[in-house]
Parts: structure tokens; sequence; C-alpha cells
């Protein structure tokens, strides 16, 4: 039977890639979770955010998974990521 190293191999033999999947991945979850918006569809986004954030799974795709591929350590990302001040989304009045 063949035992596949599967996506989790060492970062420097990843395919530039899958890097650059996780790097997408990470980025939309930050801004999903940042995003300043009020309506339904956008509190769906940032709650899937938060949810996807918090876990400790490390399934293809999950928060773990994906700091590995980065290679950053995921409770120093996941405090970075979480403490940072949400910023409001300015009124085009105050424009």
């Amino acid at each position: 039977m063949f035992k596949s190293e599967g996506l989790l191999r060492r970062k420097s033999s990843l395919e530039p890639a899958v890097s650059k999947i996780a790097y997408a991945i990470m980025l939309q979850a930050i801004n999903d979770i940042h995003y300043g918006g009020k309506s339904r569809r956008v509190s769906k986004w940032k709650a899937d955010a938060a949810e996807w954030f918090e876990s400790e799974e490390d399934d293809l795709g999950s928060f773990v998974w994906v700091c590995r591929i980065l290679g950053w350590d995921p409770g120093r990302t996941r405090t970075a990521v979480t403490s940072v001040p949400i910023h409001k989304q300015r009124s085009k009045a105050a424009h």
C-alpha cells in the first residue's frame, strides 16, 4: 500500500500553487472577519470566519492546515488576526 505525504509535506517541497492557495484562503478569512458591513450575508461571513479561526481541526483547508502550509504558528496567528481592531465602514455621507 502506498503512503501519501499529501499536501502536508515540508514547506520547501510544496508546489508554489499550494502555498498561494493557502495564502489566499487566509487573506479571505481575514477580510471576512474584519469587514465592516452589516448585512445578513456579511454577518454570516464573519461568523463563518470566526468559527474557522477558532477551529483546531487540521483537515485540508482548515485554519491549522493553512498555517502549517504557510509555516505560521496557529496560536500566534490566531491571536494576531483576532486582536486587530475591526474598522468600521465609513458612510458615504462622511466622504
